[in-house]
């Protein structure tokens, strides 16, 4: 998983989930996104407002709980 992050002139956070290419098919692809997206939603309270970020989601065997310690690592070293 990758987080890239700019600042924008908004009070609040939006972000884009672009998951790997190898992925098998759809389904996965979609539901990497789903996970992502819950991640970003959980952690919303805690970030600071004003910024654009992407997600890219790499293909493993993770569950959910590894990629939520993936995501709050890339989120407090990038100090959002």
């Amino acid at each position: 998983m990758k987080l890239r992050y700019i600042k924008n002139s908004r009070d609040y956070n939006r972000i884009v989930v672009v998951p790997e290419r190898k992925y098998k098919n759809a389904v996965r692809r979609n539901a990497a996104k789903r996970v992502a997206r819950e991640l970003f939603r959980t952690a919303k309270p805690s970030f600071s407002g004003g910024h654009d970020c992407g997600l890219i989601m790499f293909v493993g065997p993770y569950s959910f709980h590894d990629r939520q310690r993936q995501f709050l690592y890339l989120s407090r070293k990038a100090e959002l």
